[in-house]
């Protein structure tokens, strides 16, 4: 979570690599990206978590923030339908979300809210769905060994701990 001093703070302060100014004939969404990683995180609306997120731009920050919002208000939207920021959220991907599996356990608690989500949420509920349900399998994690060979393969549960049984 972003502590309130760093609300304060826009995506650019916050990470080492600043993006600053769009290149030079950049298309409007570059150049609103590039715009809005200048403002205040603590300022950014719905839209312009929607249009950051949909973009995967500072997943890691901006995804809570967003969860924030839908915990107030599910089907917040942005400029395009209603329940368009929480779209954004569901499409941050498997990777993301295994990165960051108590953040997929919030979303599903915000997804049970829902008594009948629109067309146009549907497909991205059920793509998420999919999605959580790999979180909650068990990967495969091979281990090298001390040359650097394959040694053991380990089984690795949600919460990253190591079961070692076949």
């Amino acid at each position: 979570m972003l502590s309130p001093a760093d609300r304060r703070r826009s995506l650019d302060d916050l990470e080492e690599a600043g993006w600053g100014d769009p290149p030079p004939g950049s298309t409007r969404l570059v150049a609103a990206v590039h715009r809005l990683r200048q403002k205040p995180v603590g300022e950014l609306s719905s839209e312009d978590l929607r249009l950051l997120i949909g973009q995967h731009v500072s997943l890691h920050r901006l995804v809570p923030l967003a969860i924030e919002q839908l915990r107030e208000a599910p089907l917040a939207g942005g400029d395009l339908y209603e329940g368009d920021l929480l779209a954004a959220v569901l499409r941050a991907g498997t990777g993301f979300w295994r990165r960051n599996p108590a953040l997929a356990g919030e979303v599903r608690s915000i997804l049970g809210t829902l008594e009948e989500p629109s067309d146009d949420l549907v497909v991205d509920i059920a793509r998420f769905e999919r999605e959580a349900a790999e979180l909650r399998r068990p990967t495969r994690r091979r281990e090298l060994d001390a040359d650097g060979l394959f040694g053991t393969e380990d089984r690795v549960g949600d919460d990253g701990r190591v079961d070692p049984r076949p």
